[in-house]
């Protein structure tokens, strides 16, 4: 997840996140005239957000051991949550979906996996659920998962 955006002029990214001059301009002339609503005949379907797991019916739902409370008056947490996984057998990953309790307050979320258990005493030194930071360091061969910003594109 590199920082964006970089500076115009360095190089030419794929699917840049950035606006044309035209585009830009386009929002000026309509700020400028007074930000007239457009024709409601002209909207898209509104999305519709599935009840329930996006993914389907889940093999095994693993959370942590208690919940967290985000202080109101905090700036950016990031806070790491170890999730045990008591398996008595090989288990073969095929999606993870994360459900936070309030989706307002997160936004993203990294995986890892850690055999070594290398993380556990850190869990809750501080009185809280997890541990503070983002220098979380794990064993060579320990699996990192980076899920997508949003829900996978369906690729059938």
């Amino acid at each position: 997840m590199p920082p964006w955006p970089p500076a115009p002029g360095y190089g030419d990214f794929e699917a840049t996140r950035r606006l044309s001059d035209g585009q830009i301009r386009l929002f000026a002339q309509w700020v400028e005239s007074g930000t007239l609503e457009g024709n409601p005949a002209d909207l898209p379907a509104a999305p519709h957000f599935p009840e329930g797991w996006e993914l389907g019916p889940p093999d095994l739902v693993a959370q942590i051991p208690r919940p967290f409370t985000l202080p109101a008056s905090s700036g950016d947490v990031f806070r790491n949550f170890v999730v045990p996984l008591e398996l008595k057998q090989t288990r073969f990953i095929r999606a993870i979906e994360l459900r936070p309790g309030n989706k307002r307050v997160v936004h993203h979320a990294n995986v890892v996996l850690d055999r070594a258990r290398s993380l556990r005493p850190r869990d809750g030194a501080d009185g809280q659920p997890g541990f503070s930071g983002m220098d979380v360091v794990t064993e060579a061969g320990a699996c990192r998962l980076d899920p997508p910003r949003s829900a996978p594109a369906d690729t059938s």
